[in-house]
C-alpha cells in the first residue's frame, strides 16, 4: 500500500515538473518575440540623425588677413569723413535797439489806422421791412393753381403777384418751390417743374 503512494507521488512530481518545463519553454518563446518587436519599433519611430557638419578650421595665417583687411577698410571710411568740410555754422544776426524801436512803433502806427478805418466807417443801411401780405404764401400759391391746368414755378409766381402778394425776397422762387413741396397731397407734381392742384 505504502508502494502504491509512493507511485502515485512520483507520477504527480512527473507531471508538475512537464508542466514547469513547457512553461519555461514559452517563457523563452515570449522574451524573443518581444526583442524582436523592440527592434522593430526601433526601426520605425527611429530618426536618422544627420550626419554632422565638420567645422571648417581657418588658419592663423588667414585669421591675419581678414583682421588686417578690416584694419584697412575701416582707416579708409575715417579718413574719408575727416576729409569732409565741417559745415560753418550761421550766425544769428542781431538787431540793435534802435531797429527794434523802429519796428515796434511801425507796428503801434499801422494798428491805429486799423481802429480809425474801423471807427469812421459808414453805418450799415437799415433792413428793408418784411412786406405784410393779408394771407399766407402758401393760400396764395394753392389759390392761383388749377386742377385741369398745370404751371410752372415762374407762371405761379406771376399769378400770386398779380393777386397782390408782395415778397422783397431775392430768392423768391426757391421759396415757392419749398411751398409746394409743403403742400403735401393738396398739389400734384405733373412732370418736372410744372405743378397743378390736386382736385
Amino acid at each position: 500500500m505504502i508502494k502504491n503512494a509512493v507511485k502515485a507521488l512520483q507520477k504527480h512530481q512527473e507531471a508538475i515538473n512537464e508542466q514547469i518545463q513547457s512553461l519555461q519553454a514559452e517563457a523563452g518563446k515570449l522574451e524573443k518575440a518581444l526583442s524582436i518587436l523592440g527592434k522593430l519599433s526601433k526601426v520605425v519611430t527611429g530618426k536618422p540623425q544627420p550626419p554632422k557638419a565638420k567645422k571648417r578650421k581657418m588658419s592663423a595665417a588667414g585669421r591675419k588677413a581678414i583682421a588686417a583687411g578690416a584694419r584697412k577698410r575701416w582707416a579708409a571710411i575715417r579718413a574719408k569723413k575727416a576729409g569732409k568740410a565741417a559745415p560753418t555754422p550761421v550766425k544769428k544776426r542781431k538787431m540793435s535797439a534802435a531797429g527794434r524801436k523802429a519796428i515796434a512803433e511801425a507796428a503801434k502806427a499801422r494798428w491805429a489806422k486799423i481802429r480809425a478805418a474801423k471807427g469812421t466807417k459808414a453805418p450799415a443801411a437799415p433792413k428793408a421791412e418784411r412786406p405784410q401780405n393779408k394771407i399766407s404764401l402758401m393760400e396764395a400759391v394753392l389759390k392761383v393753381l388749377h386742377p385741369e391746368k398745370a404751371q410752372s414755378i415762374p407762371e405761379i409766381i406771376l399769378a400770386v403777384e398779380k393777386n397782390g402778394y408782395v415778397s422783397n425776397s431775392e430768392s423768391f422762387a426757391t421759396i415757392i418751390g419749398q411751398t409746394l413741396r409743403k403742400a403735401g397731397d393738396k398739389v400734384v407734381r405733373v412732370r418736372r417743374g410744372m405743378y397743378a392742384l390736386n382736385g
